[in-house]
């Protein structure tokens, strides 16, 4: 008998307090829960951050670039394998024009079919006018100025350097003998470019 007084016992206290085991049950799961959803809101917060950054930049770019030409608005793959390329995201033509909101960057070396790959400026070889005197870009130096030769005409400190097709490159910074040092734009803090397609 005393089994049966000891579970008639338990059988009233689970009746007597069966809303504070139900309640138990129930806040126990919404703290699990909550958590979740706390860990869920906390992640679409840091992504909506990223995502409005990531508009305002670009915003930043569209009001900035005044190139005259149509061009394709890209981000840029970082690159950390090597110094004398960049990657961009799509599929562009080779010889294509890559500008960012300051100038001319580089231009499109090779095309695959979801990036394509850029040559920096310094290593395109590209045919430059100075005051409307033509010259090439035959290099670069340890500071990755450009080095322009293949001008005969008189050019002076601070003149601007544009490409043939009137893109902004840089300025004069010194006058040699054979040689026209020209400091670029910058190019190491680079997110987006436009493409310049022919």
């Amino acid at each position: 008998m005393k089994p049966n007084y000891f579970l008639f016992i338990l059988l009233f206290i689970v009746i007597l307090f069966r809303s504070v085991f139900v309640n138990s049950i129930n806040n126990i799961g919404y703290l699990i829960f909550n958590k979740q959803d706390n860990l869920n809101i906390n992640y679409l917060e840091l992504k909506n951050d990223y995502l409005e950054k990531e508009y305002n930049d670009l915003l930043n770019f569209k009001n900035k670039v005044s190139i005259k030409f149509d061009y394709t608005l890209t981000n840029l793959y970082k690159n950390y394998y090597g110094y004398n390329n960049l990657y961009i995201n799509g599929h562009f033509n080779i010889g294509d024009k890559v500008i960012n909101e300051d100038g001319l960057v580089g231009i499109v070396s090779n095309s695959y079919k979801l990036y394509s790959e850029v040559d920096y400026i310094y290593n395109s070889r590209l045919p430059v006018e100075i005051n409307n005197y033509k010259g090439k870009i035959t290099g670069h130096d340890n500071e990755n100025n450009l080095i322009v030769k293949e001008i005969t005409e008189r050019v002076n400190i601070n003149d601007k350097v544009y490409s043939i097709d009137n893109i902004y490159i840089g300025k004069v910074i010194k006058v040699n003998y054979k040689e026209i040092i020209v400091k670029t734009i910058d190019l190491d803090n680079i997110n987006y470019v436009g493409v310049i397609s022919r």
